[in-house]
């Protein structure tokens, strides 16, 4: 039996197509003598495809760099346009005492209006997004902790079937302890 959430999840949740994860991360990070506190998440190497980003530059990284714990980063529009030549594809950023390589920068997500709705909307454009095994680095050990995760499924139908496996899996991991929220956008639209 699995021994990670996501291992879990797509054994027991049948019709899964991915998973992409996120992990948040707290530290400073400094390019060119400026100091920000950026949205700093360690994310799986489809998190971009998954929530539909796009790049302006450069490239995301892969699951060999997620796979090698790779020192690389791709900024949100916002922060590379904070940072300046320091925000370009190629610069280098100190992360806490780390050092990472830009490799990509998103195109601008846009204003997010979050009025009315449940669903925590991150601000994509203020980002620094990590391989989410390179984020290990901050928690100081090897952590299958998430803070959130994104199923894609084969089809929409399969959404509903999968909810009580889903919540079963959930409930067993967590210990029957509800710290955490089922999301479903169908739900949600019928909402509205």
């Amino acid at each position: 039996f699995p021994v990670t959430i996501v291992g879990r999840v797509q054994y027991v949740v049948k019709n899964i197509e991915q998973v992409a994860e996120l992990r948040e991360l707290k530290a400073t990070t400094v390019a060119l003598n400026r100091v920000l506190m950026p949205q700093l998440w360690g994310v799986s190497a489809n998190y971009m495809q998954v929530q539909g980003l796009r790049l302006q530059a450069g490239r995301f990284f892969n699951s060999d760099g997620v796979q090698s714990k790779g020192l690389v980063c791709v900024l949100g529009a916002e922060s590379s346009a904070m940072l300046a030549d320091g925000g370009r594809v190629g610069s280098v950023l100190r992360i806490d005492d780390m050092l990472c390589t830009v490799v990509g920068v998103l195109q601008p997500f846009g204003k997010l209006d979050t009025k009315g709705t449940k669903v925590p909307l991150r601000n994509f454009d203020k980002a620094i997004l990590l391989p989410i095994t390179t984020s290990e680095i901050f928690i100081g050990a090897q952590s299958t902790y998430r803070d959130e995760l994104i199923l894609q499924m084969q089809s929409s139908t399969d959404v509903f079937s999968a909810l009580p496996l889903l919540q079963r899996v959930l409930q067993v991991a967590h210990r029957g302890v509800e710290d955490y929220r089922i999301i479903v956008p169908q739900e949600l639209l019928r909402q509205a």
